[in-house]
């Protein structure tokens, strides 16, 4: 099965990837560079998830993407 990604780095330097078939992921760039603490499933960021998959939804949108995330 092949997957897929959509991911947006925000200005305020957070990474935030979310996958149709695999684990999504968040990093703080500014802290964590190397990628190495995935705070996705910590339950203290949703904020900046949600945030984040707003960009990525009105990207999915401009360009008629239609991968399900």
């Amino acid at each position: 099965m092949e997957e897929s990604t959509r991911a947006v780095v925000t200005s305020d330097g957070w990474k935030l990837c979310l996958r149709d078939h695999d684990l999504n992921e968040l990093y703080n760039l500014k802290v964590d560079p190397i990628e190495a603490h995935n705070l996705y499933y910590t339950g203290k960021y949703d904020a900046v998830i949600a945030r984040g998959r707003d960009e990525i939804h009105r990207w999915q949108e401009m360009t008629e993407d239609r991968l399900k995330i």
